[in-house]
């Protein structure tokens, strides 16, 4: 698991205006906090290092999964098209935390809604966008 990329794209997305004014909630590791406002969202990140047939390189490839909770699906979808506009907008190498990502794409974005009969209050929205890239740690 590639640390260092999560650390890097969570910044990277946080530090956009459109992505924190959709996630007051904010991103989080693993998990949303209970007392999180929402929307919110938590990751997960997948990495896969890349070898050559002598040696392994000092690059893997990264998944980034943002899971997104929220009220409506109006919040969802803010979230992903804040989201979609800052990987859109991204050249193609980004530099943080001693961290180079490269190659980052939006490869899936999907929304559901919770159903009203499992036993909670409310009901909620919740939505899954999956990040790829490259990432080479320095």
């Amino acid at each position: 698991m590639s640390l260092a990329f999560a650390k890097t794209l969570r910044s990277l997305l946080l530090s956009d205006a459109a992505v924190s004014a959709a996630l007051p909630g904010g991103i989080h590791p693993d998990m949303i906090p209970q007392e999180s406002a929402f929307p919110a969202a938590a990751y997960t990140v997948n990495s896969t290092p890349i070898s050559s047939l002598t040696r392994t390189l000092p690059i893997s490839t990264a998944e980034f999964v943002l899971h997104v909770r929220a009220i409506t699906p109006t919040q969802v979808a803010a979230v992903a098209s804040a989201v979609l506009g800052v990987i859109n907008g991204q050249p193609n190498q980004t530099t943080a935390h001693g961290t180079i990502i490269a190659g980052l794409r939006i490869t899936g974005i999907q929304s559901d809604a919770e159903a009203l009969n499992d036993g909670e209050d409310a009901p909620y929205q919740t939505g899954e966008i999956n990040i790829s890239g490259w990432v080479r740690e320095q």
